[in-house]
């Protein structure tokens, strides 16, 4: 079964166009990544996969759900985390597991703990103190789909 499903996945900005007729499928259990140069559409077409963008053609599915008209329910079941990070300069770790746990409907503070325990990470420091190793375990402790 395929759990990712791109078809002639197209968005233009403009006349630019950001992807033009992406297809793929990416089977459950399979390990896949995006490499590619700048440009190459790697942040269009996971923008278009989460619902953050909508396409101007083709269609792309997550356990069998339209990206644009299932956003909600897949923001919630898919974690992602961009290379780097950008939080609020305020927020902590602490505030970061309320506000992500509230948008997504559930409670990470004890999985979130335990992670951050496990990645030595302090989750009382604020983000603007906080280095870019340190932004990234936060954001994998964030992205985390089922903790």
């Amino acid at each position: 079964m395929s759990l990712i499903v791109l078809d002639n996945l197209t968005r233009c900005y403009g006349r630019r166009r950001g992807i033009e007729r992406v297809s793929l499928s990416v089977a459950e259990g399979t390990l896949f990544g995006f490499l590619g140069p700048n440009g190459a559409g790697k942040t269009t077409t996971i923008r278009l996969l989460l619902g953050f963008l909508r396409p101007n053609d083709g269609a792309a599915t997550i356990f069998g759900l339209d990206c644009w008209r299932a956003s909600k329910t897949i923001k919630q079941e898919v974690g992602y985390i961009p290379g780097d990070p950008r939080l609020p300069p305020w927020m902590n770790g602490l505030n970061a597991l309320a506000i992500f746990g509230a948008v997504r409907g559930r409670d990470l503070t004890h999985a979130g703990r335990d992670l951050a325990g496990r990645f030595d990470l302090d989750l009382r420091v604020k983000v603007r103190d906080m280095s870019r190793g340190m932004r990234q375990k936060l954001g994998l402790i964030l992205s985390r789909w089922r903790i």
